[in-house]
């Protein structure tokens, strides 16, 4: 395979070469390209915009998911905001998880209290 098959199927996996033509399009390409940060200089709470890149209004598409509770925000990259798609939020969740350094003492408490609820012996029968 040679740099310009993988830039042409990189180009039309984020679909530059063909725009979205409908709605089940774009959830495969907002799907592919997630998390999809907002546009930028946009106003706090505007849905994620695939400029360029659909035939149709997608912010309306993201409205309409987000009312939904099907495109949620969430923070990734070091703290950038970004939506992802609901049903994918725990792999996400996963993948950008920062993992604790110090933990403070409410959250050593909280972890020793699961720590016994996992060991049975401590449970009353």
């Amino acid at each position: 395979m040679d740099k310009e098959t993988v830039w042409a199927w990189r180009l039309t996996r984020q679909g530059f070469n063909e725009r979205a033509p409908n709605e089940g399009v774009y959830m495969d390409l907002l799907r592919y390209m997630q998390p999809v940060a907002p546009v930028h200089f946009s106003m706090p709470g505007s849905p994620p915009r695939l400029l360029h890149r659909t035939v149709f209004d997608g912010g309306e598409s993201a409205d309409a998911l987000r009312a939904r509770a099907q495109l949620v925000k969430g923070r990734f990259w070091g703290g950038n905001i970004g939506y992802v798609l609901a049903e994918d939020l725990g792999l996400y969740a996963a993948a950008f998880c920062k993992p604790i350094s110090r933990f403070t003492p409410i959250q050593e408490q909280l972890l020793d209290i699961l720590r016994g609820w996992g060991d049975s012996s401590g449970l009353d029968s």
